[in-house]
């Protein structure tokens, strides 16, 4: 639609100097303005004309009334009046509508284009390899993005791939580099949309999820190997004699310690879950409270919650729940695999969608909005790569028709990655 020439034409019309011509241009304009269902105008613009036309019709309108006491020629005449009058009328409530739905196309389309912005652009990306690695002294290193994770080695931490980490460059002149003498505290942190892998001095490979936090000495002594969680892990532990015993690894995670020898097992203990769910792949792991208090442990096997030992064990397809309100174990089955989907590149939904789009704004890094109308409860089931941008992933759980998303994303100097959820 040529706009220039409708603005014109339109201020024209406003003006009364519009002839049948323009007018019937005009009304052109609006069956195309239907057909194309857009226009370029701004919305200030469309606004303006709106406010116009009405205060032009009040103008036209208002004082023309027909006196009680007329001849018949005056009739007539005013008869020819009252049909240009209302002609006119006409035609000004046409260029209302014109711009009523133009207006309200015109909007509509902004608040579509933010929509649309899911189905079609990709700009928020997914997480990737990214953490720090901090010393013992408080020093930080950033690590490689285009490293997948590092190794503990035995005199030194070195990329998987076997290239260095510059150290030195973090130590003070004359100062020693070995992280190893003495034994030393040291911590890898992933950042929200980050993940990291780690081989331990004893050769126990883990695998840290976004945002979390993982401690662990230098080198182990002694008959425990014992190390501290915050947010989510794998661990594939890795078999170890102590003195001709074998020395437990022991995983503290909130308010739980795990106790494993040999097994391969996922820990997510976020705070913002408000509980911690350990799942069991292989082998066998012993759960319990860190303070060694009895528990109380609900097994769906059980017909009632029975007090039990201290120490709960799990078998392979088991997951354990700690609720951090009731300080209670709960044991159930499932699939095991869905518990390490974040380690295999993959969105697993069995959840509730708030417990998604948690876990979906760790990995993209966005905040998520809540409208009155969400549906937080929504039950999701399905799967989508995590390799995917933002827009693919919101677009699986939409298909559910249940949902529906508006991404908003930095512009213009203002930095924010916000996603809005609504029924």
């Amino acid at each position: 639609m040529q706009e220039e020439k409708f603005k014109e034409l339109l201020e024209k019309y406003l003006n009364g100097n519009c002839n049948s011509s323009e007018i019937a241009w005009l009304e052109n304009a609006y069956q195309h303005w239907q057909e194309q269902d857009r226009t370029n105008l701004s919305d200030d613009e469309l606004e303006a004309a709106q406010l116009l036309i009405w205060k032009t019709v009040q103008q036209k309108t208002a004082d023309d009334t027909l006196p009680k006491n007329i001849t018949l020629a005056e009739e007539n005449q005013n008869h020819k009046f009252i049909d240009l009058k209302w002609k006119y009328i006409a035609a000004v409530a046409m260029l209302i509508c014109i711009c009523a739905v133009s207006l309200f196309l015109y909007l509509n389309k902004e608040q579509e284009a933010v929509s649309n912005y899911i189905l079609s652009q990709n700009t928020i990306l997914p997480g990737s390899n990214r953490a720090t690695l901090t010393l013992a002294d408080g020093r930080v290193l950033d690590l490689s993005k285009d490293q997948t994770g590092i190794i503990i080695g035995d005199t030194d931490i070195r990329y998987t791939d076997g290239s260095s980490i510059p150290l030195s460059s973090l130590s003070a002149p004359g100062e020693s580099t070995s992280v190893h003498s003495p034994q030393k505290e040291l911590t890898l942190t992933t950042p929200i949309g980050g993940q990291y892998h780690i081989v331990l001095s004893d050769g126990t490979k883990v695998w840290l999820n976004a945002a979390s936090t993982l401690k662990y000495p230098s080198r182990f002594q002694g008959a425990e190997r014992k190390i501290e969680l915050i947010g989510e892990a794998y661990f594939e532990v890795e078999k170890r004699k102590q003195l001709d015993t074998e020395s437990k690894f022991i995983v503290l995670s909130g308010d739980q310690e795990v106790c494993v020898l040999g097994t391969n097992f996922n820990i997510n203990a976020y705070t913002e879950e408000k509980r911690i769910t350990t799942t069991l792949l292989e082998g066998k792991v012993q759960v319990r409270l860190k303070d060694g208090r009895t528990v109380e442990h609900g097994d769906k096997t059980r017909a009632k919650v029975t007090n039990q030992p201290e120490t709960i064990t799990l078998t392979p397809g088991e997951q354990s729940v700690l609720t951090n309100d009731s300080q209670k174990f709960s044991v159930h089955m499932i699939d095991p695999e869905s518990a390490v989907d974040w380690k295999n590149g993959e969105f697993v939904f069995r959840e509730s969608l708030e417990t998604a789009m948690r876990r979906i704004a760790r990995w993209y890094g966005i905040e998520v909005v809540y409208e009155s109308s969400a549906p937080k409860d929504l039950m999701l089931g399905g799967w989508v790569s995590r390799e995917n941008n933002l827009s693919e992933v919101l677009k699986v759980i939409e298909s559910t028709g249940k949902v529906h998303f508006k991404i908003y994303e930095s512009r213009e100097g203002i930095k924010e990655r916000r996603v809005i959820v609504s029924k």
